[in-house]
């Protein structure tokens, strides 16, 4: 319950004027979700408009940059420090990270944590271990979300403003 029941147009089939985005019965696959929910909204607005003008809807077809990927990049709990962050799949970009040590381009950028397994946290993680902790959380903070978010028109992360509420509690 709960779902438009929708077409391939992502149009509902019982008032073809209502089109829906991640809340009709078409469902979206792959990572990141963002990308894909505005590959959707694209083609809900491009097919309300044909509707407009007596056109027919054509099928949603996904070409949202980056393409979905199986699994999502990463799992996050918190940003920054405190935070803890998982890389889980990284898609053809793991060629050039160690993600740790797993060999990446060329097994790691010198002169990163080649001297230091075990004990260096970088924005992969522990090297010679898991691709996961802190520094990654760090790492996405202030290394990746301000180069990246606006390539993808994500703007203001990080910039809350005098009106942006307070967390009281957890």
């Amino acid at each position: 319950g709960g779902r438009i029941k929708s077409n391939d147009c992502l149009q509902s089939t019982v008032h073809p004027e209502v089109f829906g985005v991640n809340v009709t019965t078409t469902k979206l696959y792959g990572h990141p979700l963002s990308s894909r929910v505005t590959a959707a909204a694209k083609t809900c607005a491009e097919n309300a408009a044909l509707v407009a003008e007596g056109k027919p809807p054509k099928p949603h077809v996904d070409k949202e940059g980056p393409p979905p990927m199986t699994y999502p990049m990463n799992v996050k709990i918190g940003h920054g420090a405190g935070g803890y962050m998982i890389w889980t799949d990284l898609g053809p970009a793991a060629l050039m990270c160690c993600q740790p040590c797993k060999g990446g381009f060329p097994f790691c950028p010198p002169p990163c944590c080649w001297p230091i397994l075990k004990s260096s946290m970088m924005g992969c993680g522990y090297c010679g271990g898991d691709s996961e902790g802190e520094g990654p959380a760090i790492f996405i903070k202030y290394g990746l979300l301000p180069k990246f978010a606006p390539a993808h028109k994500y703007f203001g992360i990080g910039k809350m403003g005098p009106d942006a509420p307070a967390q009281l509690k957890m």
